[in-house]
Parts: C-alpha cells; structure tokens; sequence
C-alpha cells in the first residue's frame, strides 16, 4: 500500500499537528489492512530522495517515526509486514553522508526492510548489471516499471500490445536475475486521466522518449487496464499468470 508523501513533509516545511496527522494515519492504514493476504506492506512515500534531504538527519529522523508508526499498526493485527520507500535511481546518493556520519545506505538500513529503485531507461542494462547480491545488502525490488499505451496522438494498436511486450520483456530479465531481485512493481494498475490537460479527458502527450514503443512519455496511459467503462482487454494484462506470481513468493518472507 503507497503512503503519499510530499516534497514539503520532506523538507521539514509542515506543522508538528501533520507530522502526528501522518503518524496516526499510516499506524491506522497498516492496522486496519495489513492483515489482508493481499498486502505485503507499505511504501511510505516515493522519489524524495534529492541530496539535501538524504543529507539531512532530520529527514532520517521524521521517515523513521513513520516507519515505527506503520510497524506498530502491523503489530497490533499481529502480522510482520515490511515498509519501503521508492528511490530515484540516482548512484550519487550511495556517497551522501547525513549529519550523524551515517552514509545514505546506512540510514536505508537502520530505517527500512528493503531497497526499492525506480529505474526506466536504459532498464535492460540496470537489470543485466546488478551483481549478486546487491551492493546495498537489502532486498532489492525494482520500483516503477511498465510502459505507456499510447503514441503522441493514440493508443497503440492491437490494445497496446507493443507496451504489453515490452513490459513483459522488462520481467522476464528480471527472471533471469532471481539472484539479485526480489520483484518488482508495475507501473501501474489504470490509467490516470487528470495529469495532462483536462482532468475529465484521456490526453495525449507529446513529450518524446524514444525507449518507448509510441516513442513518447504519455502521462496518462501507463495502466495494465484502461478506467473506461468495460474497455477492451489491454495485452500488458496478460502476464499475471500464476507461474510469474509464484516466482518471487518466498523473496521477501
């Protein structure tokens, strides 16, 4: 379960009362659905990991009592559940030192259960080059992954099925690499209509990324479903089989 986090939380710039906002809401998210056999866990923001924050201590400080916040909740259904946070993939940050002298690594040590990283591009590169085990002794999971469904003007044809591929692609690398990954995490479930022009209207986007199969960035079509009324069956659906999902079963347990 993702846990929004903003820029300004991060920089230390909202009132105590939000700070125990946070605190009391995420210990009653992870109490009252980390039970489910569906959740693993919660990823407490996503992408804050610039060098002014991860340099400082009370960064550490105020994502650690979150982190104390969702494993209380955990506690009180009596489940162990682990908690991330998603990373830039940004090498750089593995030099950042905070104030205490602990280095960025150490801090994700004595802070969460295991490392997660967002890469895109060149993805078949980062997965092929990870040794084994990972340098930063955590689990390692690849965060944001998936591929848009659309070209600067509309969908892809045959339901997307280049996105679909790709995504698959993406996977089945990650397969081969059972010695360095613990899974990974799609991006994402449905489409988001409101990110680029009207928010009640499905937008094309024009901002080029040649990695892609439509060549661009389209914001607002990277679900495995669309969120039209019965829609069509996207192919990136299909690859949620049980053979894929009994993979990486045992990885985080």
């Amino acid at each position: 379960i993702g846990f929004p986090l903003s820029p300004d939380w991060a920089d230390g710039n909202v009132p105590p009362l939000l700070n125990k906002y946070y605190e009391l809401t995420i210990e009653a998210l992870a109490a009252g659905d980390g039970a489910h056999p569906a959740v693993m866990g919660l990823a407490l923001g996503n992408e804050l990991n610039n060098p002014g924050r991860v340099s400082s201590e009370k960064y550490w400080k105020r994502m650690r009592k979150l982190v104390a916040a969702a494993k209380r909740g955990f506690a009180a259904r009596s489940v162990s559940r682990v908690v991330t946070t998603g990373l830039q993939d940004d090498p750089a940050l593995y030099f950042f030192t905070s104030e205490s002298g602990l280095t960025f690594v150490e801090n994700m040590h004595q802070t969460f259960d295991f490392w997660t990283t967002n890469v895109y591009d060149p993805i078949q590169d980062f997965i092929g080059a990870i040794p084994s085990p990972h340098g930063t002794g955590m689990p390692l999971v690849l965060g944001e992954f998936g591929s848009p469904a659309a070209s600067a003007k509309s969908e892809l044809p045959l339901n997307a099925s280049a996105a679909a591929a790709r995504i698959e692609g993406v996977w089945n690398a990650m397969m081969k690499r059972l010695d360095a990954f613990s899974g990974g995490f799609v991006f994402e479930f449905s489409d988001e209509w409101w990110k680029v022009g009207h928010p009640a209207a499905h937008d094309f986007d024009a901002l080029p990324f040649k990695a892609f199969p439509g060549g661009v960035w389209a914001e607002e079509w990277w679900g495995l479903y669309s969120i039209e009324l019965n829609p069509p069956d996207r192919p990136a659906e299909t690859p949620w089989c049980d053979e894929w999902r009994g993979a990486f079963t045992e990885k985080l347990t």
